[in-house]
């Protein structure tokens, strides 16, 4: 979690994208292409989380958070943006470290 908000804080979209694993992830270009537009349209964040629950099973866990991803408009082209969700991860071990294989609401990276 601290790194998905390391990453938006420091408008970092390639490292957001890098820690989810393209491999595991069910329809991760769509996801990818929500999250480059989210950059796009968006010149600055601020993420709080509260970590409310974690499993490991293996090569396999799950990070369940609140989440408030708070987004400020580039050039007043758009309002800014406030979403809060429930945020599901599923994160799974490739070998040399964790990466997330599934996220949802997908809807708060759009």
């Amino acid at each position: 979690m601290e790194g998905i908000r390391k990453s938006f804080e420091a408008n970092n979209r390639n490292r957001l994208i890098g820690m989810f694993d393209a491999k595991r992830m069910p329809d991760f270009a769509t996801f990818r292409d929500q999250v480059s537009q989210l950059f796009t349209q968006y010149e600055s964040f601020q993420v709080r989380y509260h970590v409310t629950q974690t499993e490991q099973d293996g090569a396999f866990g799950s990070i369940v958070a609140e989440f408030v991803l708070q987004a400020y408009a580039v050039a007043d082209r758009q309002p800014d943006l406030r979403r809060r969700a429930q945020l599901h991860l599923i994160v799974a071990w490739d070998g040399t470290g964790w990466k997330i294989a599934d996220v949802s609401p997908r809807s708060l990276f759009q």
